[in-house]
């Protein structure tokens, strides 16, 4: 029985997606969490302004949300690692490379690991090739990989994994948790794509990374509907991202992780879904254009609209974006953790003349 409004915290991750689900089940908190950020999100680094102007230690918002949770004798019930990027995967990991990390305050978690897919297909994988993904460089502006190795190891020692692959078209009802799961992505085909070439990747932009040089922000939303194309993300990464319908009482939460518009409709048509009520949507790849598209868009009846991410990398959020979802939902709110950074930035006073969508704070929203 759920005994409470379900409440979720969008933490300010940067340019990744940290997300804190809590609820009252049974007179006891839940706490389901989606994602850690980078590594930054548990803490960083920062040189004194003042003598003697030395180093000193920030905690992050993932860190910040593990010690409040050990304040209120709480634990994360269900942490959910949708893919191995590392502005998903750092905090945790970090977490786990720090003195202070204790495994009973993790109950369970839910990641999709190369071993564990490659188990699951019964493929045989070259060691060789396995061992490179150890060892392998890989650009920290977008893939880690080699994170991802090294999370798996930890948690199978740790003995706190959920071992199972997680997969579109499962559904799971967590009577512990009070919580109903339908697994939207990845699918079989996204999962043997990850495996059987794990690669580096290119950032989508690494010309520009701040939102003022975003030409697209120069536009209304009305000039960037009229010359809209739907584009794809060809990431492999991405497409392995866990993306599911949270169902908590009578409220249902969508959370798309990094996933591939594709997939999603795909998803849907299968399980003979046209239109997806819902109580909140988490977009895509940090509001990237190329993993929200129209059709998506259409089945979705939702009014509730979040971006998670500080606009630093790859030219995110992508205006566009924001058109099409205006475009299906005139009266929505689209939520974002940094609004006063990006808000100014992307929007025209034409826009809200045009159209009567609200861009809100992610503290203001309630489910």
């Amino acid at each position: 029985m759920i005994e409470s409004n379900v409440k979720v915290n969008f933490l300010k991750a940067n340019n990744g997606d940290a997300i804190h689900v809590s609820y009252l089940h049974s007179n006891k908190v839940i706490n389901i969490v989606i994602d850690t950020g980078a590594k930054k999100s548990y803490e960083r680094i920062e040189r004194e302004q003042r003598p003697p102007r030395g180093n000193i230690i920030i905690d992050g918002e993932f860190k910040k949300l593990i010690k409040q949770l050990e304040e209120n004798n709480e634990v994360i019930d269900l942490l959910i690692l949708t893919h191995v990027d590392d502005d998903h995967l750092g905090g945790i990991k970090a977490w786990m490379e720090s003195k202070e990390f204790d495994t009973s305050k993790i109950k369970k978690i839910w990641f999709n690991s190369g071993k564990l897919i490659n188990e699951y297909f019964a493929t045989n994988l070259e060691n060789e090739n396995y061992q490179e993904l150890e060892v392998k460089e890989f650009d920290s502006v977008k893939t880690s990989i080699p994170d991802g190795v090294y999370f798996e190891n930890k948690i199978t020692e740790y003995e706190i994994w959920d071992r199972k692959i997680i997969k579109a078209g499962d559904t799971y009802d967590d009577k512990e948790l009070g919580a109903k799961f339908l697994i939207l992505s990845p699918t079989e085909r996204n999962l043997k794509r990850l495996l059987t070439k794990w690669e580096k990747e290119e950032p989508e932009s690494i010309k520009t990374s701040g939102v003022g040089k975003n030409e697209e922000y120069k536009k209304t939303l009305t000039e960037l509907l009229e010359k809209d194309k739907n584009s794809y993300d060809p990431s492999k990464h991405n497409g392995s991202s866990i993306a599911f319908v949270l169902e908590i009482g009578n409220k249902k939460l969508l959370f798309l992780g990094d996933c591939l518009h594709r997939t999603i409709v795909k998803s849907l048509n299968k399980l003979k879904i046209k239109s997806l009520k819902v109580d909140l949507v988490k977009i895509s790849h940090h509001g990237s254009k190329n993993n929200t598209s129209n059709k998506l868009l259409k089945m979705i009846k939702c009014n509730k609209y979040v971006i998670s991410t500080d606009g630093s990398k790859h030219n995110h959020p992508n205006k566009v974006t924001f058109a099409r979802i205006i475009k299906h939902n005139p009266n929505c709110e689209i939520y974002l953790n940094y609004k006063d950074k990006l808000e100014n930035d992307i929007f025209l006073p034409k826009d809200y003349e045009d159209f009567k969508f609200l861009i809100l704070d992610t503290d203001e929203l309630r489910i």
